[in-house]
């Protein structure tokens, strides 16, 4: 098996204080295990991520422990991959890193503000 690619943003660094108020809200991508392989496939930077969704759950798990030591709230986001490739064909962009986070930012916002129709079609948010 060959060694992870780690991103920079995979892995937090020190805790920086934070000025009163409450934490940062963070959302993790959580994929669903009988997706895996479709994601890895439809994925353009697929070389850049775990073979296995087992691997990816490790590398996810400890993304999620991180975030969570420097204080922040993390939320894990479940991404049906068929809707988001749906949202990459709405948004006209490919399913990359930045992509992916754009989605997920995007559906945590729904959760918090309730739902209101598939991610990139909302008339009262802004297009990500």
């Amino acid at each position: 098996m060959r060694p992870a690619r780690r991103q920079r943003w995979e892995r937090p660094g020190r805790p920086r204080k934070r000025r009163g108020g409450p934490p940062p809200l963070v959302g993790v991508a959580w994929y669903r295990q009988e997706q895996y392989e479709r994601f890895l496939v439809a994925a353009k930077d697929r070389e850049q991520l775990e073979a296995t969704w087992i691997g990816w759950k490790r590398e996810a798990e400890a993304v999620l422990q991180g975030y969570r030591a420097l204080g922040m709230e993390v939320r894990r986001v479940e991404v049906d991959l068929d809707e988001l490739l749906a949202y990459c064909m709405i948004e006209n962009k490919s399913n990359t890193a930045e992509t992916r986070a754009a989605y997920v930012t995007e559906l945590l916002q729904r959760q918090e503000d309730g739902p209101s129709g598939p991610p990139g079609e909302n008339p009262q948010q802004g297009r990500v």
